[in-house]
């Protein structure tokens, strides 16, 4: 009989568990569903920049494949929300389906042709600074929202906020 009750045991373990990650893939999904608007549109511009700097039309890589991409990856290992935040976490497989789409369709440089880097970091802002500058002047989200979302306190996002709009507080 003991044995009957541990290999219940063992087996309500592997339902809890398996609740547990479908409670964890549903809230992820959840949470990058109601990021959409602001995902749509970094998506936009980082195919935009991207495309530019590999002299691919960006036409080549549509936004609606990149992002029907990233929510299947976000549903399929929504874990990855937890080691970096769930935005931050979007927009780096944002970046990563970008890359594999860029490497399919970029034109193969010719050996005897360098690539000369396309920006210069003397202006340049963060990445995510500019997000965060997006996400509550374009977006209109509340610090409160931008700061959970980026997984910084309210008072670095006011602080970079500020920074961008030239206040060097």
């Amino acid at each position: 009989m003991g044995h009957a009750v541990s290999a219940s045991t063992g087996g309500d373990d592997l339902v809890r568990a398996a609740r547990g990650r479908e409670a964890r893939r549903a809230d992820v999904l959840e949470q990058s569903l109601r990021l959409f608007r602001p995902l749509a549109r970094y998506t936009q511009q980082e195919i935009e920049r991207r495309c530019c700097e590999a002299g691919v039309p960006a036409a080549r890589v549509p936004t609606r494949d990149i992002l029907a991409r990233v929510y299947l990856t976000a549903s399929i290992e929504p874990d990855g929300a937890s080691r970096m935040g769930i935005y931050p976490w979007l927009r780096s497989l944002v970046r990563d389906e970008i890359d594999a789409a860029l490497a399919v369709c970029a034109p193969s440089p010719s050996p005897d042709v360098q690539r000369v880097p396309t920006s210069s970091g003397a202006t340049s802002v963060p990445e995510s600074w500019q997000e965060i500058h997006l996400l509550h002047h374009v977006d209109g989200w509340p610090l409160e929202a931008i700061a959970e979302v980026e997984g910084r306190d309210i008072e670095e996002v006011a602080r970079i906020i500020g920074r961008m709009l030239g206040d060097e507080r």
